[in-house]
């Protein structure tokens, strides 16, 4: 089985330990190929090597190999693009009609606009969600959506409904970091970006985003530090090459 799935992502770790505890009780091998950080904003070569790599790996297989991800159905499309490519006849598991309701078809094809830079058309479908359906998930696109638009005033408003509901989220700190980063309030950001690494450790777009308002603020030592472990985690962050650079280039 291979999962794409990504570890980084509070809510898609859960839903792998799950599946690896699954696996184990059932005997099935599997391989994981994480494909996304914060939900629908895709690291391009990181998230085009993990592409690649789980196509390879079930090319490479001899036995019949089950590709899926609970939470971005263009994630599977992209790898099995790539096995057409590779000549891999791939077949499609379609579940039993009705469901899948109307609000999860529309935050994935939310999710694939976003992905193909198409942030209108991903606030479009979004708006087919009754508000009170609408999930931390789809409120981060909205935030997301509003974010690479320019519409800053949106994207805050979007980001601080997730953070209400769980003042905790990683997530919607980060995303409250960047609001207030491009309004040029520093220390505000820093505070936010602070708090979304202490949330989860591991967020890329996290500590990026420390990484920037540090920068801004003159700690340049400390800048290179949480740029440096962001492109530990996400290679192809192209932003946080650029800000290391600036800032002096790699820790030795």
């Amino acid at each position: 089985m291979v999962t794409l799935l990504n570890p980084e992502i509070p809510y898609e770790a859960a839903l792998l330990e799950r599946e690896k505890a699954t696996a184990q009780r059932h005997g099935i091998e599997l391989r994981s190929f994480p494909m996304s950080s914060i939900l629908g904003q895709r690291f391009g070569d990181e998230y085009d090597r993990s592409a690649s790599a789980a196509a390879d790996a079930i090319a490479s297989s001899s036995a019949k190999v089950y590709l899926h991800c609970y939470l971005g159905m263009h994630r599977i499309q992209v790898v099995r693009d790539l096995l057409a490519e590779r000549g891999v006849e791939a077949g499609r598991y379609a579940i039993r009609a009705g469901e899948r309701d109307e609000a999860a078809v529309a935050l994935d094809a939310a999710e694939k606009a976003s992905n193909e830079g198409r942030h209108q058309d991903a606030l479009d479908q979004l708006s087919k969600i009754p508000a009170a359906g609408l999930t931390d998930n789809a409120h981060l696109l909205i935030g997301w959506s509003h974010y690479r638009l320019n519409r800053i005033a949106e994207a805050r408003n979007a980001f601080a409904v997730v953070q209400q509901r769980n003042p905790g989220h990683a997530g919607a700190l980060t995303g409250l970091g960047y609001c207030v980063y491009r309004d040029g309030n520093h220390a505000e950001a820093e505070r936010r970006f602070s708090e979304a690494v202490s949330a989860e450790p591991n967020s890329a777009d996290a500590l990026t985003g420390l990484g920037l308002t540090t920068l801004r603020l003159g700690n340049r030592d400390e800048a290179r530090r949480h740029l440096s472990a962001a492109l530990k985690l996400a290679p192809g962050n192209e932003e946080a090459r650029d800000a290391l650079a600036r800032a002096g280039g790699p820790l030795p």
